[in-house]
């Protein structure tokens, strides 16, 4: 019930009367006109909800920790890319001009694998003969 919910008593500034419609004739309680007056010290103070008393588990605190540094790390993360994302694109850039202006000059892959190849049978050849 309610009232076992009680945190905190106060003690009130005016005394209920007749003339506040607070009290009956016979001196009984008007709940109504109580409850109405004293809403907000009723509901924000007599019941406030109770405090947690209990500590967080250390697993909670590791993690709120926990998940702080990844979005942290996560922002920063994004911050360089933000930052080096454009000269990458512009180091690749280059890398392609220099390959197709000096492409001509540099051996193909087949080429290398045949210069392998070649350079391979050459040494077998010779092994051979010793």
């Amino acid at each position: 019930s309610r009232a076992e919910s009680i945190r905190k008593f106060i003690i009130l500034d005016e005394e209920f009367s007749q003339e506040t419609g607070t009290l009956t004739p016979s001196m009984k309680v008007v709940r109504p006109k109580v409850l109405k007056r004293y809403c907000d010290l009723i509901e924000n103070q007599l019941y406030a909800p109770k405090p947690n008393s209990r500590p967080l588990p250390a697993t909670v605190k590791i993690l709120d920790k926990t998940t702080e540094t990844v979005k942290q790390a996560q922002e920063t993360v994004k911050q360089a890319q933000e930052a080096v994302t454009p000269r990458v694109k512009q180091a690749i850039d280059q890398a392609a001009t220099h390959l197709k202006r000096f492409g001509e000059d540099l051996p193909t892959q087949v080429n290398v694998k045949d210069q392998h190849t070649e350079y391979a049978e050459k040494n077998n050849n010779s092994n051979d003969k010793e």
